[in-house]
């Protein structure tokens, strides 16, 4: 199926137009200026973290070049619904600003509504590690959960139905450091087209200490396998860090490069920063 003729789009973040150079100028500048922010707002240890990783991660955007770049906000919540059970809520849209984009127009390119059950399906529970962490107490859980994406880059609109089943494992590594290991199967209905895609992603992670907050940083690969073509057709490349903010709030600021075999433009940048709620 690989030799279908032109490429095509492919949904979920990535497929949508914007451009832009980041201005390695304006990085330096911002960044020399996060011990006057620090001392001005007064902010907290995880806040002064955010407020440099913001810096790092969100260079200054300028119209041109052939690679694509794009704000990935996103909201997730998590309910502990018992030791084993947990509920995952999603929000998700990919935004290009006026800036970014070759038209000097800004835009909403995607949205990803979702709801997920994270099951424990053994309870591995690790005495070394912090307790009120739901995902880092155990080796071995699953994910079961449900998906909606409304594309609005192209015209007509797309809409994408999916249900995903996910596995993660997670090992020590020397040095404290820890590989996630994640598989995952997508059931894709997309405005009546069904397909399969297979993922698998290598996370390496550790916990670490900085300035008196808790942070995770992380680096991790992950390969796209889609039953319509029956290759592989996409990689992502993952940067980034959780910072504990509180017992219910975290941020996760992050970059994410995107190569893609199937769809228009084949990279893309994406600037993301995700803010989390337990209970």
């Amino acid at each position: 199926m690989d030799g279908q003729g032109s490429q095509q789009k492919l949904s979920r973040r990535g497929d949508h137009a914007g451009m832009l150079r980041p201005s390695m100028r304006w990085l330096t500048v911002m960044c020399s200026k996060v011990s006057d922010f620090r001392v001005r707002t007064g902010f907290g240890p995880a806040g002064r973290i955010a407020a440099l990783a913001a810096c790092v991660l969100l260079p200054r955007p300028c119209p041109a070049g052939e690679t694509q770049y794009e704000l990935w906000p996103e909201a997730n919540a998590y309910f502990k619904l018992s030791s084993q059970l947990r509920l995952y809520l999603l929000l998700a849209p990919v935004y290009s600003p006026q800036s970014w984009t070759g038209d000097q127009a800004a835009s909403f390119g995607e949205l990803e509504v979702g709801s997920h059950l994270d099951i424990s399906l053994k309870p591995f529970l690790r005495t070394v590690l912090r307790k009120s962490d739901w995902e880092r107490e155990r080796y071995f859980w699953a994910r079961i959960g449900y998906t909606h994406l409304s594309n609005f880059a192209g015209a007509p609109e797309s809409h994408e139905n999916r249900v995903l089943l996910e596995l993660t494992a997670r090992f020590a590594l020397p040095g404290d450091i820890w590989a996630v290991n994640r598989g995952r199967v997508d059931l894709r209905d997309k405005d009546g087209t069904f397909s399969t895609r297979y993922r698998y992603r290598l996370q390496l992670e550790r916990e670490t200490p900085m300035f008196g907050a808790v942070t995770v940083p992380y680096v991790n690969v992950e390969p796209f396998y889609d039953s319509r073509y029956d290759a592989v057709v996409r990689w992502r490349y993952e940067a980034g860090i959780e910072i504990v903010m509180d017992e219910h709030w975290r941020v996760e600021p992050h970059y994410l490069r995107q190569e893609d075999s199937r769809s228009e433009p084949a990279h893309t940048n994406a600037f993301g920063l995700i803010l989390k709620y337990y209970r």
